[in-house]
């Protein structure tokens, strides 16, 4: 399995933001947007928050297993940032965490609902050729 990992901000004196977006097109008729996390994080020292169109829609920390968020989004557009942050006061020394806080935060299985209209097939991908691909 592969997964999206948050950086090392580890020794940073000041905040560190690290984010991954998606962008849903203008034609998304609605659905939701499930992911799997594992969100070993914990403030003062980090945190890992799910920003729909700008606004807080979840605010994930201390999960030790990766677990299944389901969002539901509206139809039409919209930007999905999964931010990562490191030491969110720009403390120097930061306190210290519990050990079996990883200080990581690993994203995986991220799908949406809904994103062919009813009745439409999803594409399908032409054979495998040896062919360059131009």
């Amino acid at each position: 399995e592969f997964s999206i990992r948050s950086p090392n901000f580890v020794g940073s004196p000041v905040l560190q933001i690290s984010n991954a977006t998606l962008t849903v097109c203008d034609d998304f008729e609605g659905g939701s947007l499930t992911f799997r996390v594992l969100s070993s994080v914990l403030p003062p020292q980090d945190n890992f928050i799910v920003y729909v169109d700008g606004t807080v829609a979840a605010q994930i920390t201390d999960v030790k297993e990766y677990t299944e968020v389901q969002l539901a989004l509206s139809s039409g557009p919209h930007i999905v940032d999964f931010s990562y942050r490191y030491n969110l006061f720009s403390l120097d020394p930061l306190p210290t965490v519990p050990p079996e806080i990883l200080g990581a935060v690993w994203l995986d299985s991220v799908s949406l609902g809904n994103v062919f209209p009813p009745g439409s097939k999803a594409p399908t991908l032409p054979p495998a050729t040896d062919a360059p691909i131009i």
